[in-house]
């Protein structure tokens, strides 16, 4: 197995997991130093524990510089590291080319501020050559925000299937690190942190990977998409914060 086909055949969720922030690309297995194990969430395992979460109207504020619609053509891996063999499966940056566009913002407040919906639960399928993979996002959460960056955390249950016999083949968990980094006006930098764990906490594979997103297209409100009526969640996501406030 060449390493473009070692890459690709990891799992694609890390991007993914960021919700309906981004489209269709490639993600997977982080880790600069292998002798020092990352500490395994216990959200991690009290993940594999749980029921499906119940779906939840939630938004994010997103800063101005970030809202629009992007396009990525290449990713940077950074580094990849798989625990079980205990070696890492680059020792330089491989630069892959992909295809992805993202949306990012999605309503506005009356004071200006812009808004994206966490559409979690939500599973997404793909195809790889002998099996399915399906990725249920679970949750994301804002980690950190500054005038010029956003970085968001989400966790996501992966289940593989056999394509011929459906049988499962394979399950595992993924917690995704995404920061965004505003690079000049209509251009940020992503950067990809992805870490997957077996159901115990184990971690098996983690990787880095960075790319250059340009923006395509100016911010605009979306009212409806496949979620449904985002105006009105939004509207009644308004009604609850402004309830719950003293």
């Amino acid at each position: 197995m060449n390493l473009l086909t070692s890459l690709l055949s990891l799992s694609v969720v890390g991007v993914q997991a960021a919700g309906s922030w981004s489209g269709t690309s490639m993600q997977g297995c982080l880790i600069s130093t292998p002798d020092i194990l990352p500490v395994p969430p216990s959200s991690i395992v009290d993940m594999s524990r749980a029921p499906i979460p119940v779906r939840t109207n939630l938004w994010i504020p997103i800063p101005r510089w970030l809202a629009g619609t992007w396009e990525a053509d290449t990713q940077a891996y950074i580094s990849c590291f798989e625990y079980k063999t205990r070696s890492s499966l680059i020792d330089q940056p491989v630069l892959i080319s992909i295809r992805r566009i993202s949306t990012r913002g999605l309503q506005i407040d009356a004071l200006g501020q812009i808004w994206q919906h966490v559409d979690a639960p939500c599973l997404s399928m793909v195809e790889k050559t002998h099996y399915a993979e399906g990725s249920l996002l679970l949750d994301t959460q804002v980690i950190d925000s500054s005038p010029n960056s956003l970085t968001l955390r989400s966790r996501a249950r992966v289940t593989r299937a056999d394509k011929s016999t459906l049988k499962l083949i394979d399950e595992f968990f993924e917690e995704t690190t995404t920061v965004y980094k505003r690079v000049r006006d209509g251009v940020i930098e992503v950067t990809f942190i992805v870490d997957d764990y077996d159901a115990d906490g184990s971690p098996r594979t983690s990787s880095k990977s960075v790319s250059l997103e340009l923006r395509i297209k100016p911010f605009q409100v979306v009212n409806r998409d496949q979620s449904g009526d985002l105006r009105r969640a939004f509207n009644e996501f308004q009604r609850n914060k402004q309830m719950a406030q003293p």
